[in-house]
């Protein structure tokens, strides 16, 4: 099992690829299954107006399911709000997977640079990125006859 509160497997998990792939439906069955929760990374920009409970919640929730990674407006507010969000849950063991259309390249230029460029390193150690290739299971399903 890749979300492992072990320390010896990654604690944070980043499924990369094209739209359709199943990133979302893969985040909200790790999600249901861990009792965790699921939350699009455009809402960790209101984080500083969650209560206190909120953010606790999110750090400490069995497992945080980070959907559409890349696709929010990237500003100050956001940028602290993920690394705190991580790293509290990267320091405490709490899995965390990520689901993200960008490439890992993108991705680390988009989310690990910077001040933010330490949580790099705490992926490097516990983290694992997980590519999704093939045909969009969009395009399948569309073809389906009703």
């Amino acid at each position: 099992e890749l979300l492992s509160p072990d320390p010896r497997r990654p604690s944070v998990v980043i499924l990369g690829g094209p739209r359709g792939r199943g990133k979302t439906t893969a985040l909200a069955f790790a999600a249901h299954a861990r009792r965790g929760r699921l939350v699009e990374a455009q809402d960790l920009f209101r984080l500083s107006s969650f209560s206190a409970d909120d953010w606790r919640d999110l750090q400490e929730t069995p497992l945080l399911a980070l959907d559409e990674a890349g696709a929010e407006f990237l500003g100050e507010n956001l940028q602290g709000n993920f690394f705190s969000v991580l790293n509290a849950r990267i320091q405490n063991l709490r899995p965390t997977a990520i689901a993200t259309n960008l490439s890992p390249a993108d991705f680390k230029a988009r989310f690990l640079r910077g001040a933010m460029e330490r949580l790099d390193d705490r992926f490097r150690a516990c983290g694992k990125w997980v590519s999704l290739p093939g045909e969009s299971l969009r395009q399948h399903w569309s073809e389906r006859e009703p």
